[in-house]
């Protein structure tokens, strides 16, 4: 019987068979990228409630403005997201 065999993961494919390894590699990677995604998006939830806090209390008799407090946000999902 002839057969040919998948350059990329070496499986044995009947001769019109299309080997589906790429297609499975593919879907893994978006489905890591979708976790993430989730994750980030929790962290950044999580975060916007904390500086919303931040913003309301007072310290020393000053308002921490919410505009600093955001660019505080930023920053840290900036730096989360490129460890994760």
């Amino acid at each position: 019987m002839w057969y040919k065999i998948c350059p990329l993961c070496g499986c044995t494919l009947d001769p019109a068979e299309k080997c589906d390894c790429q297609q499975k590699a593919r879907e893994e990677e978006e489905q890591k990228a979708d976790e993430r995604r989730a994750r980030i998006e929790q962290l950044r939830i999580s975060l916007e409630k904390d500086a919303e806090q931040k913003a309301r209390k007072v310290g020393k008799g000053r308002f921490l403005r919410l505009e600093e407090v955001r660019a505080d946000l930023l920053r840290s999902i900036h730096t989360t997201a490129k460890t994760a």
